[in-house]
């Protein structure tokens, strides 16, 4: 992930504890506003013209939008945040944005300008070290205990990074984004009540914001439809998962939350077709291969098929380093023996 409003991936939530009683409704998320995320009506108006560049693509306008707004205004974090997603789109993963932005906040060391080096930086020391440098010039400022709370999250600590949170809804109650974590750390942590809670409760209020980034929506608009899912809702994930931008940067993600809701429903010519299409849109990916694998071999009893798909699971896994792969070679390479074992066996002696 290359900034911290970007959501460490995730294939199932691996952390999710089992059904409980009653499902709570939507979190309640006050409205509020600080100094670092306002925006006053008539820099808003400039703010969407910006916006509506990003979200068309046209990222060197949107950049020079929110960078005039960010001059106007260089305590708000948000414009500094969407200025920053769009260097990030006309320079992907650039090393040079995040020295940029570092030899920005030693220049001019506002609260802003370390928390956005914090966000974009590529090294937890130095992260730490500029939300640390940010809270000395303004101890109330939510989005440091946010970027704690995000650091922490990243390497797992779950205590840690609830009690940065906490401090980060003391300092403003109502922050959006300490709520987006807050859900996403559900989605791995609680019951599927309470993400449902959670995740319901930030969409009520993110999804008619305009500071809010689209991805981060359609972010959590994945994990509720897959929470609906694991909740045995498949009716209600569906519209959560048509409202995601099925060209958008999500969109190898929603193809993959389709094929498991569709599977639900019970389409499984739906979902075979939405992880064909995974598979196609990101060849090096391996969890569609292996969507359609345990459908012809589970669902459809078309043995020939699965070993298939087995099979390039199995090769794809080889080739990988990544941990969720060398999982997946260990159970292609028992499937595949399965299928050698069956035909030696109806071969006879």
């Amino acid at each position: 992930m290359r900034s911290w409003l970007r959501a460490p991936a995730a294939v199932l939530f691996v952390g999710v504890l089992c059904v409980g009683c009653g499902a709570p409704g939507p979190v309640h998320i006050p409205i509020t506003h600080t100094r670092f995320d306002a925006l006053e009506p008539a820099r808003l108006v400039e703010f969407r013209k910006a916006r509506a560049h990003f979200v068309n693509h046209e990222y060197a306008a949107a950049r020079d939008g929110f960078a005039a707004l960010f001059a106007q205004d260089p305590e708000n974090v948000i414009v500094g945040i969407w200025q920053q997603e769009c260097e990030f789109a006309l320079l992907p993963d650039a090393p040079e944005i995040s020295a940029r932005w570092a030899r920005r906040a030693l220049e001019q060391p506002t609260v802003a300008n370390h928390v956005l080096a914090a966000r974009v930086a590529t090294d937890t020391t130095a992260r730490l070290d500029h939300l640390q440098a940010a809270e000395a010039l303004d101890p109330r400022c939510a989005w440091v205990e946010y970027g704690r709370a995000y650091t922490a999250a990243s390497a797992g600590d779950w205590p840690l990074a609830r009690e940065s949170l906490a401090r980060a809804k003391a300092a403003d109650p109502g922050h959006l984004w300490t709520f987006w974590l807050e859900a996403w750390i559900a989605t791995r942590t609680a019951s599927l009540e309470t993400a449902a809670s959670a995740l319901s409760g930030f969409l009520a209020r993110a999804v008619d914001d305009p500071r809010v980034e689209p991805r981060l929506v359609d972010d959590a608009r994945l994990d509720l439809a897959l929470v609906w899912t694991l909740s045995d809702e498949p009716r209600k994930a569906r519209p959560l998962i048509d409202a995601v931008d099925p060209n958008g940067p999500d969109a190898l993600r929603r193809l993959t939350a389709l094929a498991l809701v569709e599977q639900a429903l019970g389409d499984l010519k739906g979902a075979l077709d939405a992880a064909g299409t995974a598979e196609r849109l990101a060849p090096g990916e391996i969890l569609p291969i292996v969507q359609q694998a345990l459908l012809y071999e589970e669902w459809l009893g078309d043995d020939e098929r699965a070993e298939a798909a087995w099979g390039r699971a199995l090769a794809l896994a080889r080739s990988s380093t990544r941990l969720v792969s060398v999982l997946e070679r260990t159970r292609a390479g028992v499937r595949l023996e399965r299928f050698a074992a069956a035909r030696a066996r109806k071969a006879g002696p």
